[in-house]
């Protein structure tokens, strides 16, 4: 006996567990946000300055007494505003890699007919 197809059956809709209940859309947005929430104040986030400019310490040795000798003392021609946050961040970068702290000289040049 062929199987005929029947278009109008019944499907039952079957009843969750009793002890589950159905979450409601602003129930699943808070625990979106918090979930959100604890994984950033969880995460470990590099500052923007941090991101690439580290300024890990020099391990090796005499790297270190070298290039500590060349950045005690550091010559600046002019005063401007990017000077002085040139002048800043070398502060910042040769504290944290040689533990040095530079001396910044101010030059004079004096030109006389286009020359120094």
């Amino acid at each position: 006996m062929p199987v005929r197809f029947q278009p109008n059956l019944k499907v039952e809709k079957k009843n969750p567990p009793k002890g589950l209940k159905k979450v409601s859309f602003m129930n699943k947005i808070f625990i979106i946000f918090l979930i959100l929430l604890v994984t950033s104040l969880v995460s470990k986030a590099e500052t923007g300055c941090n991101m690439y400019l580290r300024y890990q310490p020099i391990q090796n040795k005499i790297l270190k007494t070298e290039y500590s000798e060349y950045c005690k003392i550091i010559a600046v021609v002019g005063d401007n505003e990017i000077l002085s946050s040139v002048k800043t961040e070398l502060k910042t970068g040769i504290k944290k890699m040689l533990g040095v702290k530079p001396v910044f000289n101010k030059l004079k040049i004096i030109f006389r007919n286009g020359k120094i």
